[in-house]
């Protein structure tokens, strides 16, 4: 008889199986935890640089956790697998709602993770980032059918409660209490292409205490160093984010 799905297998897992990998975990010395704190702090104060962080330690130093995929502790997501040419190529996308609030695009789908499923089926799916920062879908399920339990505390938890997935660049599309029209000018002073970078605005600063967070997708053409106005917004941690900037200078030729 053929073996039963993989998902399957993962909810047949006991408690027990699952405390069982979570004690495996290492348990840092004092000194380690203290450093393994300063550099989570890092990272909060400036997330633009998680994603390159990673890609330095992976497959480098250490390998992605199993979390990434499948099991205690992952993020997944559902789409809907679309039609188009790039089939014929050995690939497609998937799209997916929430995905496109994060990154602006659909999900790549490479044939081999698409297994079975036809055009315009449903699918749970993972997500990998590309040496660019682009979503690729991976683990493809029937939704419904994969239900990853919650993560228990653990050192990665706090980590990941630190730099939230926020950070990755949902936009929310709530104004902020000033009126939506009011615009703001900054500069742009972090800018990681194919992801998102960061406004220096003093105004925003008082109000906010940070630099504003802005999508590749809104910054265009622009780059570090320019001047740009722009439009707050808030996402749904109450973190500022900038839309629809313009150059701060009008008669200036781009």
């Amino acid at each position: 008889p053929p073996s039963p799905p993989r998902h399957r297998l993962d909810q047949a897992m006991t408690e027990e199986e699952h405390s069982a990998d979570l004690q495996e975990a290492p348990v840092l010395s004092a000194e380690d935890e203290e450093v393994f704190e300063r550099i989570c702090t890092d990272l909060e104060e400036r997330p633009h640089l998680a994603f390159a962080l990673a890609q330095w330690m992976i497959p480098n130093l250490t390998f992605a956790p199993s979390a990434a995929i499948a099991g205690t502790g992952s993020r997944r997501f559902v789409g809907t697998i679309l039609p188009g040419p790039t089939e014929k190529k050995g690939f497609c996308f998937i799209r997916c709602p929430e995905i496109h609030e994060l990154f602006g695009c659909d999900v790549y789908l490479h044939c081999s993770q698409r297994g079975k499923f036809p055009v315009n089926a449903q699918v749970c799916f993972a997500v990998l980032l590309s040496k660019n920062g682009q979503p690729q879908a991976f683990d493809l399920t029937v939704p419904n059918e994969y239900n990853p339990a919650p993560a228990s505390a653990s050192m990665a938890e706090k980590a990941s409660a630190r730099v939230q997935p926020n950070s990755w660049g949902k936009q929310e599309h709530e104004p902020v209490g000033a009126p939506p029209a009011q615009r703001y000018s900054g500069t742009i002073s972090v800018f990681t292409p194919g992801t998102y970078g960061f406004i220096e605005c003093p105004e925003t600063m008082q109000m906010h205490g940070k630099d504003v967070w802005v999508h590749h997708k809104q910054i265009g053409n622009f780059g570090v160093g320019d001047t740009v106005t722009f439009t707050l917004k808030l996402n749904k941690s109450g973190q500022p984010q900038a839309i629809d900037l313009s150059d701060a200078r009008p008669a200036a030729k781009r």
